[in-house]
């Protein structure tokens, strides 16, 4: 509720203002023009305190919100997570059949010329086959 002394307390302004405080085309244009030269002035003057592009980037994320900042790491902490598992992925050799339908001696002998020579191999899901990289 509004409190009714507080209410007859405030000043009252008229509905026009006097015609000396009125704005003209001119008044504004001079002021446009003024702020435009201020916001030039003040942008100069925060790249020039700021120094490297690095330090101005530094000084921009320490201006924003915490919500914003912590939206941003985690935005950044995926993308590098994603590149990393890109690259990770992408390194992975390619395997090729080298045998398959083998008995348990053939394959045993053929598992020991393998890892006598550090060839890496796996087994297929039955072990029905041996897998080694396709470029070896």
């Amino acid at each position: 509720m509004v409190n009714p002394e507080a209410a007859n307390r405030r000043q009252k302004l008229p509905l026009f203002p006097p015609k000396d405080l009125r704005a003209t085309r001119e008044n504004a244009s001079i002021e446009k023009t003024d702020v435009a030269k201020d916001r030039l002035m003040a942008t100069a003057q925060n790249a020039a305190a700021a120094g490297s592009p690095a330090a101005q980037m530094f000084q921009n994320f320490n201006n924003l919100p915490s919500r914003q900042k912590l939206a941003l790491m985690v935005a950044l902490a995926t993308a590098i997570a994603l590149a990393v598992g890109v690259l990770l992925w992408s390194r992975t050799p390619d395997y090729a059949v080298l045998f398959s339908n083998l008995e348990e001696r053939d394959g045993g002998a053929i598992v020991t010329a393998l890892q006598a020579q550090n060839v890496p191999y796996k087994f297929t899901a039955g072990g029905g086959a041996i897998m080694v990289p396709a470029d070896r």
